[in-house]
């Protein structure tokens, strides 16, 4: 099994590891990055949210992402706000056989740094 960190960073005045994507252990890093990127992207729903507000499943959350970071409420009000989607300047720790990498989401694809 891969493990990928997502770690919100594009936009965050200091990096905040905010989910871990569990994926296949037969792809290269970049599959797995890719993997991670839509598990943690916002599409019709929130993905870091299980069930939306009406208490439905919601459409773009996973089994396989682990919310790490707290979610927060919105102000003066009960209701959960999810993560942002994952952009670019944000990164990624693959964490395969042992070993560790770390990528950076560019404009197409990913960078290891």
């Amino acid at each position: 099994m891969i493990e990928v960190l997502v770690i919100h960073r594009a936009f965050e005045t200091s990096p905040v590891h905010v989910a871990t994507v569990t994926v296949d252990e037969d792809v290269c890093d970049e599959a797995a990055c890719d993997e991670a990127y839509v598990a943690t992207n916002n599409i019709e729903d929130s993905w870091s949210i299980a069930t939306n507000a009406d208490g439905k499943h919601n459409k773009d959350y996973s089994n396989k992402t682990t919310v790490v970071a707290p979610l927060s409420t919105k102000h003066n009000s009960n209701i959960v706000l999810g993560h942002r989607s994952t952009s670019m300047g944000d990164a990624m720790v693959v964490c395969k056989d042992g070993a560790i990498a770390l990528y950076e989401c560019t404009a197409i694809g990913w960078k290891r740094i």
